[in-house]
């Protein structure tokens, strides 16, 4: 069994500037600095106790449920999001998501081709011939894998709150969640239920079953549960720890293994009534899951990565080495020689192992992980996010196979960026980076231009609009990237992530001021024509036929008619759930990023007057939209980028 432990934040949304997008392109704004690490930081230190109720409440549900039951949007495809556990049975990897189940052939352990996929939240997975037994947001999940390539989606409980660690021996599952620990009767597949329950003072973190027994690890230590009777599962020994355990237990003969903060239990386990304890060793960091193997401990080391011990002799352990993860190493197999690596940020790493001394990585199978920024052109997508806020790119599919990250354009921190025509302008520190994107596996520097500060641009044909925190303006001259120049600074002007142009008026957002709206020269001069005042913080922009549609984060969606600019007014306004973060125009509706609840279709028919005719639930935050190819693109936070076909989607308007 193994187990991701309770990486999943349902929580508050990051707050990035961020750009307009316009006909096939659009600027995307990465994280602030601290604000990568510090999100993956909460998944590690929070976990699932910031989401899970005490006791959540179980509900049959026979068949597989889809967010996207509306018929205005229809899914195309869909790329990453945050991977959380791992299985690996014969040639096929069972990897775990926060929204979806991917299975993966490995036959060629160099090249992993993703298969299948089945919409169910899994934060742990657990394999049981001829079944997968998968537990996450959204419950329990049994799935028929007898023929990995078309999996079948048997019986269903789902549940209030997450679960998140599941061990399963004969008829019976055990799941838990948070402090509870509940026992399913599963001998049939389609209708598994609720037998057992038994409650505890702690937040649990793992749970593994052997010989009769359950060892659950918890925030007081280790648990040991007597299964004579599984439906009455009883507490027969406690072994504390000195710290908060990081994970589930490993059991190898009569030894358990378990992990707290930066320690490494060794537990005898060889009379389970009285587990003895051997001794505790101080490893390399965090780490949040473990596999022992011919006495070499493989840990999941979180940023450290892959860490290996020499445990044959207890008395003397040897740190052999580490092996980097490009994020955050969280959960591990090791099969047949070969380790299987889950990173929350890049999916899944394989090493051969058939030197357990010196690993070789030969494999991968990335899907990104969280995202933060989005730009579109006729062959791919650019992301921004990831453990590093770097600069990714996913080339668009031809057929509905998800795609890995076909390339890293940036690696280092992206503070924002733009791509027009076949350029990507990034701004990396202190510099403006311009590259070719001649090919999408091939990227080259064309230009560069040192920066004041500023952190968002837009590009619009030879000139590039840059703003700083502060809402001074640079303008640039763009049309030789070898040779780029200043044209003007405009000081306390706005904010050019959220600006919006249409015909000769610029449209500009500049803090609690609202909406400035102007016009530009040949030589730079912007000049003031009209305002339009609000307190509320203008997420996006956009305008068509006389008429300004702004997303206002807590404040919802707005329309204001500027068919006269010097007298902009309100026509109308609608409160959202979570935030409006983003909109973009397209055909007859106006698509509106809210946040958790996902993407709000308006119809335009009257312009002045949206009406909102559909709501599509996103796995996690949408907060940025882009059209582009005859399709809405929408970045989902820890759910990845979605692809959807809509009607009418090729008369875009920005």
């Amino acid at each position: 069994m193994l187990s991701s432990k309770h990486y999943l934040i349902d929580g508050g949304v990051p707050h990035f500037r961020r750009s307009s997008g316009r006909e096939i392109r659009k600027t995307r704004l990465g994280p602030r600095k601290w604000d990568v690490p510090l999100i993956y930081l909460l998944v590690i230190m929070i976990g699932s106790s910031f989401l899970i109720s005490a006791c959540p409440a179980f509900y049959p549900m026979p068949r597989p449920e889809t967010s996207f039951a509306q018929p205005l949007l229809t899914p195309v495809d869909h790329v990453g999001g945050v991977a959380l556990s791992l299985a690996v049975q014969d040639n096929y990897a069972y990897l775990g998501f926060s929204h979806e189940l991917m299975i993966l052939d490995i036959t060629d352990r160099t090249q992993p081709q993703w298969v299948a996929s089945l919409p169910v939240t899994a934060s742990d997975i657990t394999l049981a011939e001829p079944y997968a037994y998968v537990v996450g947001r959204s419950g329990l999940a049994i799935i028929d894998i007898a023929d990995p390539r078309h999996p079948l989606l048997l019986g269903r409980l789902t549940a209030a709150a997450t679960l998140s660690d599941i061990a399963v021996d004969a008829s019976y599952a055990y799941v838990i969640s948070y402090s509870d620990l509940y026992v399913l009767a599963v001998a049939d597949p389609l209708q598994p239920q609720v037998v057992g329950h038994r409650s505890f003072a702690a937040r649990l973190e793992g749970v593994t079953a052997a010989q009769g027994y359950l060892y659950v690890t918890s925030t007081e230590g280790l648990h040991v549960i007597d299964l004579t009777d599984p439906t009455q599962p009883d507490a027969i020994a406690l072994l504390k720890s000195e710290a908060v355990t990081n994970g589930p237990a490993f059991i190898d003969e009569d030894n358990l293994y378990f992990g707290a903060d930066n320690l490494l239990y060794r537990v005898d386990i060889s009379s389970p009534t009285a587990p003895h304890l051997v001794g505790v060793l101080p490893v390399q960091g965090w780490f949040g899951d473990i596999v022992i193997r011919n006495g070499i401990a493989y840990l999941a080391g979180g940023f450290g990565g892959l860490h290996l011990w020499d445990l044959a002799d207890w008395q003397k352990p040897v740190y052999l080495r580490a092996y980097p993860i490009h994020g955050l190493a969280i959960a591990l197999t090791v099969v047949d020689g070969y380790v299987y690596v889950v990173d929350c940020d890049e999916g899944l790493h394989i090493f051969d192992a058939t030197d357990p001394m010196q690993l070789t990585h030969i494999g991968a199978f990335i899907p990104l992980g969280v995202t933060y920024g989005l730009a579109v052109d006729r062959t791919a997508a650019y992301l921004a996010g990831g453990f590093n806020g770097g600069l990714h790119v996913v080339t668009m599919p031809t057929s509905a196979a998800v795609q890995p990250v076909t390339r890293h354009l940036v690696s280092a921190q992206v503070d924002g960026f733009d791509v027009a025509g076949d350029l990507a302008y990034v701004i990396e520190g202190s510099t403006l980076q311009i590259y070719a994107l001649s090919a999408p596996t091939e990227t080259y520097k064309v230009g560069a231009y040192a920066l004041n500060g500023e952190r968002a641009i837009r590009v619009e044909g030879p000139y590039a609009y840059l703003s700083d925190d502060a809402g001074n303006v640079t303008l640039l001259d763009v049309a030789n990237p070898a040779y780029v120049r200043s044209v003007a600074r405009h000081l306390n002007l706005g904010y050019v992530d959220a600006m919006a142009l249409d015909n000769a008026y610029l449209y500009l957002p500049y803090a609690e001021e609202g909406l400035r709206i102007l016009t530009s020269t040949d030589s730079g001069e912007l000049h003031l024509v009209g305002r339009y005042p609000t307190t509320a913080t203008i997420e996006q922009v956009a305008v068509a036929h006389g008429y300004a549609y702004l997303a206002l984060g807590k404040a919802g969606f707005q329309v204001v008619d500027v068919t006269d600019p010097a007298a902009p007014h309100l026509t109308s306004s609608y409160s959202t759930q979570d935030e409006a973060l983003d909109l973009v125009l397209g055909g007859h509706y106006a698509f509106v990023a809210a946040g958790s609840e996902g993407v709000l279709v308006f119809d335009l028919t009257e312009p002045a007057t949206p009406v909102l005719i559909a709501t599509h639930a996103t796995l996690d935050c949408a907060h940025h939209l882009f059209i582009a190819n005859g399709l809405l693109y929408v970045a989902d936070r820890f759910g990845g980028l979605f692809v959807f076909a809509f009607e009418e989607a090729e008369h875009v308007t920005r």
